[in-house]
C-alpha cells in the first residue's frame, strides 16, 4: 500500500528547496500526527527553520513542537558527544540543535523509513510520563536512566518497539552496586535481566552509569538504573544518538493519545 501523506504536510525528501518554503504558511490540519512528522520537523530545525513555521509544515501542534524543541535543546548542551565535541568549547556555547545536526542525511533517510513502519504503533505508558521525568531519563552519557519502578513500563514498550529485531536483543539493563530491591522486582517484572555495571563486560558495557539531577539539579538520584543501547550496523537505530532521537519522536507522538 502506498504511504500517503497528509496534503498540508511537507515531504522533505519529494520537494525543491522552494516548493517546501512555500508550503511553510499552510494552515495545520487537527489530526493525529506520527513519529514520522516529529522527525520531519525536527529535520527543519537541524537545517535552521525556525520553530512556528517548521511546526506548521508538518502538521505538529505548537505545544509538542516546543516541548520537543526544548528538549533537543537541553541534549545539545548536556551530551556527550565525541573527542570532537570536547574541542568545541563549553557546553554552553555549543549550537542550539547539535544533537539534531550531527545526524547524517544516510541516518535521517533510514529512521524516518522506520517511523513510518511504526506510525500506528502506541506506547501508553511512555505517554504517561511527564515532560520533566522524561527529561531526566535522558542522561548525558546516551543512557535512558530509571529510578523509580514505574518507569520500567515505558523502558519496556522502547526496548520492543524500538531495540528489538529478528528476536535478538540490542541493549542491557545495567544498575549501580547498591540498587533499591523494588526497582530490581520491577525490571524483573518488565522481564528485564539486570546487571550490576561492576561485573559487567563486553559491548555496551560502560565504565559508569549515566546521572539524573531532579528539581533543576538541587538532587542527585544515586541508586539507579540504565537502559544501554548497542551499536550496529544492521537495525533502523543504529546508536544512542539515533537511539534518543526516534524515542523524543515516539513520546511526543504518544502526547495526544485519546
Amino acid at each position: 500500500m502506498p504511504r500517503v501523506v497528509p496534503r498540508h504536510i511537507v515531504d522533505l525528501d519529494n520537494h525543491s528547496d522552494q516548493e517546501i518554503e512555500a508550503a511553510f504558511d499552510a494552515p495545520v490540519v487537527d489530526e493525529k500526527f506520527s513519529p514520522a512528522q516529529i522527525l520531519k520537523f525536527a529535520r527543519l530545525l537541524a537545517r535552521g527553520q525556525d520553530l512556528e513555521r517548521a511546526a506548521v509544515a508538518q502538521g505538529v501542534p505548537l505545544s509538542i513542537a516546543t516541548d520537543v524543541q526544548q528538549l533537543f535543546e537541553r541534549l545539545s548542551q548536556r551530551g556527550k558527544f565525541s573527542a570532537i565535541a570536547s574541542r568545541e568549547g563549553e557546553k554552553k556555547k555549543r549550537r542550539q540543535h547539535e544533537f539534531l545536526q550531527r545526524i547524517g542525511d544516510n541516518a535521517w533517510t533510514r529512521l524516518l523509513d522506520f517511523a513510518h513502519e511504526i506510525a500506528n504503533v502506541t506506547a501508553p505508558a511512555l505517554a504517561a510520563i511527564s515532560m520533566d521525568e522524561f527529561n531526566s531519563m535522558l542522561s548525558s552519557r546516551w543512557q535512558l536512566v530509571v529510578w523509580k519502578p514505574q518507569q520500567f513500563g515505558p523502558i519496556r514498550e522502547l526496548a520492543d518497539i524500538l531495540a528489538s529485531h529478528h528476536n535478538r536483543n540490542y541493549y542491557r539493563i545495567l544498575r549501580t552496586i547498591d540498587c533499591d530491591k523494588i526497582l530490581l522486582l520491577a525490571a524483573e517484572q518488565q522481564k528485564f535481566e539486570v546487571e550490576a555495571i561492576d561485573a559487567a563486560i563486553g559491548p555496551g558495557a560502560p565504565s559508569q552509569l549515566g546521572t539524573v539531577e531532579i528539581e533543576g539539579g538541587a538532587y542527585r538520584v544515586e541508586r539507579r538504573c540504565a537502559f544501554v543501547y548497542l551499536e550496529n550496523n544492521s537495525t533502523p537505530i543504529r546508536n544512542s544518538l539515533e537511539l534518543f532521537l526516534v524515542t523524543v519522536a515516539l513520546w511526543a507522538a504518544n502526547q495526544n493519545m485519546p
